[in-house]
C-alpha cells in the first residue's frame, strides 16, 4: 500500500490514437441501404466476393475497390476522406489530401472470428459499422503490443492482478463503439477479434488510406501516392 502521505500518478508517454468518429444518423441510413442493397442484389458467385470460413468479402482483392466498382457509395467515401483529415490534424500533423487505395465490405456470419492481424503498404486504416448490434456482434481488439510476454527477444514478465485490469496489463484493448461509428488507426497495430459473433450480418466497410503526399516536417525528403 502507497502511503497517503506520497502524492502519485501513471503518465501515458506512448499512446496509440484511435480515433472514434460517429455520422450523422440521416446519412449513416442512407449508407447502410446502399451497402445492404449491394449486399442483397451481388451475385454469390461473383468474382468481387471472396469466402473464408463463416464470413465473406466484397472487393477485398489488391485490384479491386469498393468506391470504385458502386457509385451509390460516393458520398461515403467523400465523408470517410473528411474523417481521415480530421484524425491527422487531431493527432498534430498536416494533411490537405488522403488516398484510400484499398476498400472492401465485410459480411461476418454466426460464430464468425476475425484473426489477428495488421495492414502493410498503408498508413491509416479503418472501419465503418455499417450494421452492428453490440448485444449479438463482436467490435475490434487491439493488440497491446507494449507487453513484455508479447515482444520478440530478452524480457522480464511479472504476474498480473487479474482484479485489476488496465491499459497496461491487459493484451487486448477494445474503444467503446456503435452503429454508424467509423474507426481509425494506425495500420500497424494488430487487430482482430476473437469472441464469436453471435448472431449474423454483421455488416462493416473496411479501408486503408495514404497521405496523397508524404513529406517530412524539415521538407528534405518525399513521394506522392496515386491511386
Amino acid at each position: 500500500m502507497i502511503n497517503e502521505e506520497i502524492t502519485n500518478t501513471v503518465a501515458n508517454i506512448n499512446p496509440e490514437p484511435i480515433g472514434i468518429f460517429t455520422l450523422p444518423n440521416e446519412r449513416h441510413l442512407k449508407y447502410k441501404n446502399a451497402l445492404e442493397k449491394i449486399v442483397k442484389e451481388i451475385p454469390k458467385d461473383s468474382e468481387l466476393i471472396a469466402y473464408d470460413k463463416l464470413s465473406y468479402r466484397i472487393c477485398h482483392n489488391f485490384d479491386q475497390h469498393i468506391f470504385e466498382q458502386f457509385e451509390s457509395l460516393s458520398d461515403l467515401q467523400e465523408d470517410i476522406h473528411t474523417v481521415l483529415l480530421s484524425y491527422i490534424r487531431r493527432t498534430g500533423y498536416l494533411c490537405d489530401q488522403m488516398v484510400i487505395n484499398d476498400a472492401w465490405a465485410n459480411m461476418d456470419g454466426k460464430n464468425s472470428t476475425l484473426g489477428f492481424h495488421y495492414h502493410t503498404n498503408s498508413y491509416l486504416s479503418g472501419t465503418y459499422y455499417v450494421n452492428f448490434d453490440n448485444e449479438n456482434h463482436t467490435p475490434l481488439s487491439y493488440s497491446n503490443d507494449r507487453l513484455t510476454a508479447d515482444r520478440k527477444g530478452p524480457g522480464i514478465d511479472i504476474q498480473e492482478n487479474r482484479n485489476s485490469p488496465t491499459i497496461y496489463n491487459q493484451k487486448l484493448i477494445s474503444v467503446p463503439i456503435k452503429e454508424g461509428s467509423i474507426l481509425i488507426w494506425r495500420s500497424h497495430l494488430t487487430h482482430g477479434f476473437a469472441k464469436p459473433n453471435k448472431e449474423g450480418n454483421r455488416l462493416t466497410l473496411s479501408f486503408n488510406a495514404m497521405p496523397k503526399t508524404c513529406r517530412n516536417t524539415v521538407g528534405h525528403y518525399s513521394f506522392t501516392v496515386s491511386k
